[in-house]
């Protein structure tokens, strides 16, 4: 009955999308409140040049070279607490837009019924990071705002891979979709690699008889992220982060977790890897059961696969089990992506809660 009625009213749907989430939001967007480091955007005696705030200086040393400039043009808008109410206003509807997005993206380009679309961006937009987008201020920018830029440069890429030929003009298209996918990595590279959420969600619906262009569409994502990832480590590493120290205006910070640099032994890593993938498997039953409830899915699954080899292994054709193994194995790669921003620093070598399992 839901099912069919929001699949004859999408638009009404979303208005009361709209209504319900202003409604969960509203105390967050009337009250006076700052999170972290809300207040010291209010610090007036560090809003003498660009780049005087200090949290601005600090993200340009830790890879956020144009993060630190966006955070301290939004410090300029900022000189009371009650401005931050109408910033975390301003990126409410920010947000509202993206899921409005997210809705005609899941229903268009991976064709699901608009009950489905709704659902899956409803647990998008309730996710921790999606909320501390719109609740934290400093860190809206970062997250909210950089969201809204990658999903624009997904889209600018699709068209790009679409209209492609061996031309001038594609190669210099081609060429700016991975120049604007480094610029965002400098705002901020997890909220960028929500990109990987949209490439991945293309692998898992697609149909069996589109599988060949899917997987074709697949691996140019993988490269295109491959290739902005690569140009991003490059040029902070050898380009900004050495002229940001020669100014000696900045400091290279002392914290473990903001260590720069690629991980010298990957092994350092394998526990952070194991929590990474126990929150993930476990999902909302992690908090209430802990480490255990990770088990649930792949047991589930195993259950299933068994039972699909015993009972239906005449029915299964080995071309649609190559092509299983095939998607299987491209998600594991785009997830892997997604946790590049984690997983390849030395630094990060624990969870900080679950804030960094970022939707990307």
């Amino acid at each position: 009955m839901i099912h069919s009625w929001v699949e004859k009213n999408p638009r009404l749907t979303f208005f009361i999308f709209l209504v319900m989430a202003a409604l969960i939001y509203l105390p967050a967007l009337t009250v006076t409140f700052g999170i972290h480091t809300d207040y010291s955007l209010l610090l007036k005696q560090e809003k003498r040049n660009l780049l005087e705030f200090i949290e601005a200086r600090h993200a340009v040393m830790i890879g956020r070279f144009l993060g630190a400039y966006l955070l301290s043009i939004q410090c300029w808008f900022a000189t009371t607490i009650t401005s931050l109410s109408l910033h975390r206003i301003f990126f409410f509807f920010c947000f509202m837009g993206i899921n409005a997005w997210l809705i005609s993206f899941f229903h268009r380009k991976c064709r699901l019924d608009f009950f489905w679309a709704y659902a899956l961006t409803l647990m998008i937009f309730f996710l921790p990071n999606s909320q501390a987008s719109i609740l934290w201020t400093s860190f809206s920018t970062a997250g909210c705002l950089n969201l809204l830029l990658s999903i624009a440069v997904y889209y600018f890429f699709e068209h790009v891979k679409e209209t492609f030929s061996r031309t001038a003009i594609s190669i210099l298209k081609m060429a700016l979709a991975v120049i604007i996918l480094t610029a965002l990595f400098f705002i901020y590279s997890p909220s960028t690699l929500f990109i990987t959420v949209l490439a991945s969600s293309r692998i898992i619906f697609s149909e069996r008889a589109q599988w060949p262009q899917t997987k074709k569409s697949g691996l140019q994502d993988l490269g295109f992220l491959l290739f902005g990832m690569i140009a991003y480590f490059l040029i902070d590493r050898m380009i900004v982060h050495p002229f940001a120290l020669s100014t000696g205006r900045f400091w290279e910070p002392y914290q473990p977790e903001y260590q720069g640099g690629l991980v010298n032994n990957i092994f350092t890593k394998i526990p952070l890897l194991k929590e990474i993938m126990t929150v993930s498997l476990a999902g909302t039953l992690h908090p209430l059961f802990g480490d255990w409830s990770s088990l649930l899915t792949p047991g589930i699954l195993m259950a299933g696969m068994i039972y699909l080899f015993i009972h239906r292994r005449k029915y299964l054709p080995s071309p649609a089990l190559r092509a299983s193994a095939e998607k299987f194995l491209l998600l594991a790669v785009l997830f892997l992506f997604s946790l590049a921003p984690i997983i390849a620093p030395q630094g990060y070598l624990t969870l900080t809660g679950y804030r960094v399992i970022h939707a990307s």
